[in-house]
């Protein structure tokens, strides 16, 4: 685990100072744009997840089909920025409730999925140091950069400005690590865009388009509706609980970022039965501190934002409960991905997000941003145990 062990140490630092501009962010910004802020966020949340995530995985998957080093990353991104073009035209309608805001979102998630992609040519790699690197120093550009921006606004930095300062940093740390590696010859031409295209048809990724795409849904439709059903002052706060429930899962995203590349590199049962064995040591501490955060956010969440968040407690304790299932999980869903079971994982993405949607619909009115915090954990519960107990089938089937 000397990987993981490294991943997650830059991890903590990234994010913990990533953490500390969040809570500067929920002091400092007016609780509208804040709102506003959170639900840019979850915009590219779903962006990466659906689109990001999707091609992502498709390329540590796929073998080398190139002769040329780098030709079928220079393809598979183009590709992705065709879709994401895409999106971002049926998204215009969203000029009307964001203005200017949607453009600086727009560019943000072109700036992070390059990012993104950029990190994955590591992680295929098997190269966590300059993985991780990355994380580090966009946290270190984007600090400075909201510093800047408070500086200059005071109480009257925007999301618009925030948003801006995050494209930046995405934008020039993926510059700064990968300018030596960019070779112009590899763009790909017409026709290797269109092979492309047809082998992630032809292939079977369509099933494994559908899970992301759903996945990117299902992890922002909490926001979402909120954002339909509720007002600024619930977003606001369930956005305040989300950014320390972010930083409780740093390592929720170091053990996927390690358990991919690891598991499909496994040749026996025996080497699987002992990475799960070191996930479940993981699991003990990871849940005493997701416990002990759970327990003291009574005293810090408030002293953070001034009391003007009163629901993000309660939201936060249940989506640490999330979280701990989620992380515990986390070995199963790779293994599923492993022996592609997409058709499986879609049909059961789909289910979950009609419990979550149920969910927030009928608890949101009444409860808020706790209703649409419960409505995520029962979704969660529903997907995570029925992900096991088929993980658990193909254990039973491997030999080793």
């Amino acid at each position: 685990m000397r990987a993981f062990a490294r991943v997650f140490s830059f991890d903590v630092v990234s994010k913990g100072a990533l953490g500390l501009v969040g809570i500067a962010l929920i002091r400092l910004m007016p609780a509208v744009e804040y709102a506003k802020y959170t639900f840019a966020l979850a915009l590219l949340a779903f962006a990466l997840q659906s689109v990001a995530g999707t091609f992502n995985r498709v390329y540590i998957l796929m073998p080398q089909r190139t002769a040329r080093p780098g030709g079928d990353a220079s393809a598979l991104l183009s590709v992705q920025f065709i879709v994401l073009g895409t999106l971002a035209l049926l998204g215009l309608p969203l000029i009307g409730r964001l203005g200017f805001l949607y453009v600086a979102v727009v560019a943000l998630v072109g700036a992070a999925c390059l990012y993104e992609f950029a990190r994955t040519t590591f992680q295929k790699a098997l190269d966590f140091r300059a993985y991780s690197a990355m994380d580090l120093q966009r946290a270190v550009l984007l600090g400075t950069l909201v510093l800047l921006g408070g500086v200059a606004f005071g109480e009257d930095t925007s999301a618009t400005v925030i948003v801006c300062a995050q494209a930046a940093a995405y934008g020039l740390v993926c510059w700064r690590a990968t300018s030596n590696r960019v070779n112009a010859t590899l763009l790909p031409s017409r026709a290797a865009l269109s092979e492309l295209a047809g082998s992630l048809l032809a292939g079977g990724h369509q099933l494994l388009f559908a899970y992301f795409f759903l996945i990117g849904i299902f992890t922002q439709i909490d926001v979402f509706m909120l954002a339909a059903l509720g007002d600024d002052a619930m977003v606001a706060s369930y956005g305040s609980a989300y950014r320390y429930y972010a930083i409780l899962g740093l390592a929720l995203g170091s053990v996927h970022s390690v358990l991919l590349p690891m598991i499909q590199q496994i040749g026996s049962r025996k080497e699987l039965d002992e990475l799960l064995g070191k996930h479940l040591r993981l699991l003990i501490g990871f849940a005493a501190v997701a416990f002990v955060s759970a327990w003291a956010s009574g005293w810090f969440i408030p002293l953070v934002d001034a009391g003007k968040y009163q629901e993000a407690v309660p939201v936060f304790r249940i989506l640490s409960v999330s979280i701990v299932i989620s992380f515990a999980f986390s070995p199963h869903v790779n293994l599923i991905l492993r022996h592609g079971l997409y058709r499986f994982l879609v049909i059961l993405v789909a289910c979950a997000l009609g419990v979550a949607l149920a969910g927030n619909y009928l608890l949101i009115p009444t409860h808020g941003a706790v209703g649409a915090a419960l409505a995520t954990l029962a979704s969660a519960v529903l997907l995570n145990a029925t992900i096991y107990l088929r993980s658990k089938a193909l254990l039973k089937q491997t030999t080793g």
